[in-house]
């Protein structure tokens, strides 16, 4: 019995296009399963975190303490972007299939909320120099 073009060819050496499509999809397939991942991958949802409420049905444990750190910030309305990430970094947390980034999220986000709890000194170049040759 001949063998289909597919997957199974692929890996006996045919480079047909059926065959390079089917071991794509099966390659793609093993590396969501892996991660955890969706079969598919849904459009990201488009959703503006600083007006979001402050706790979702989906907000674990880290992510309702960031959400509630942030709703005092003044820097995380001066810096939304940032706050964006704080919030993201916070789902990785929570996240049980997130083991090994774990760490190294922990890390970035207390560096991110650090610098959003900082007051904003954006002060122009000629205020600086001001302030130098006062005390001079």
């Amino acid at each position: 019995m001949a063998l289909q073009h597919g997957r199974t060819r692929y890996t006996r050496g045919c480079r047909y296009a059926v065959c390079k499509s089917a071991e794509r999809d099966y390659q793609r397939n093993r590396y969501r399963r892996q991660r955890g991942l969706p079969g598919d991958w849904p459009d990201p949802p488009r959703l503006n975190v600083i007006d979001a409420p402050a706790i979702s049905s989906h907000d674990g444990s880290v992510v309702a303490a960031v959400r509630a750190e942030l709703d005092g910030s003044a820097g995380a309305v001066e810096r939304p972007g940032l706050a964006a990430v704080a919030i993201a970094l916070a789902e990785i947390l929570d996240d049980p299939r997130h083991v090994p980034t774990q760490p190294a999220a922990a890390r970035q986000l207390a560096t991110i909320l650090d610098v959003l709890s900082r007051r904003s000194h954006r002060r122009g170049k000629l205020a600086a120099v001001k302030s130098m040759t006062e005390g001079a």
